[in-house]
């Protein structure tokens, strides 16, 4: 993998959700973006502005009619096998009822099918882990386990596209510092791998990103001083 791009054929606006249980509507407007093995992206904007759908698409997560990826020029229509949306629920199914994962529960399948590591054990040594806090879902945990065990699941599921959520700065600095994420993305980049950071301001991403994308958005670029509401009550 040398290259994906990212290619919106026009305007859209997506209902989205996050980890923070915030659901909202996205535009993401046209345009094209490129992304390379070995790097953190900054992906600057505003909220709504495009920074989720552009992580939950590059993640697998959503499918758009007008949206295409290309992994190295080649349309692709697997990304899910390599994106990773991390602070994801997790969920697995038995006797036809779909059910939240505990942590463990989600580890030990993903090292019995990629064994990427030899034991659960060494899971927990590399990605900082509480053992007392894997028996939970990964939703039930503490936000700073969540984003780890999160990391962690999409590394030893072999994968190669690590997406986060859209944050503010406040959000940002709460997942990056306490939980210690960050720790973990020189080893992501060694592997080939590509990490996706949208937020709202580029000095949320500063020693963090390798390349920002400012995303361009002309529904944010509106100056109310020059609506003709404005003009017409002067």
């Amino acid at each position: 993998m040398e290259v994906i791009e990212l290619k919106n054929n026009t305007d859209s606006i997506i209902q989205v959700s996050n980890p923070f249980g915030e659901a909202y509507a996205d535009y993401l407007s046209l345009g094209t973006h490129s992304f390379e093995p070995g790097n953190v992206y900054g992906i600057i904007c505003e909220h709504g502005a495009g920074g989720e759908t552009i992580s939950l698409a590059l993640a697998g997560e959503i499918n758009m009619n007008n949206t295409e990826i290309f992994v190295d020029g080649v349309k692709d229509f697997s990304e899910n096998r390599i994106g990773w949306y991390v602070g994801k629920t997790v969920y697995s199914t038995k006797f036809g009822i779909k059910r939240e994962c505990s942590v463990k529960k989600a580890l030990q399948e993903a090292l019995n099918s990629y064994r990427m590591f030899n034991s659960i054990e060494e899971v927990i040594d590399k990605f900082h882990l509480s053992p007392d806090k894997l028996a939970y879902t990964f939703s039930n945990n503490t936000d700073w386990e969540r984003w780890r065990a999160s990391l962690a699941l999409g590394y030893i599921s072999n994968k190669k596209v690590f997406c986060f959520p859209w944050m503010n700065s406040l959000q940002f600095y709460d997942c990056m510092y306490n939980s210690s994420v960050f720790r973990f993305f020189n080893d992501i980049k060694k592997d080939g791998g590509i990490i996706v950071l949208p937020t709202s301001r580029s000095e949320n991403v500063e020693g963090l990103a390798d390349i920002i994308i400012n995303v361009e958005n002309k529904r944010f670029e509106r100056k109310f001083v020059e609506s003709k509401w404005f003009k017409n009550s002067h």
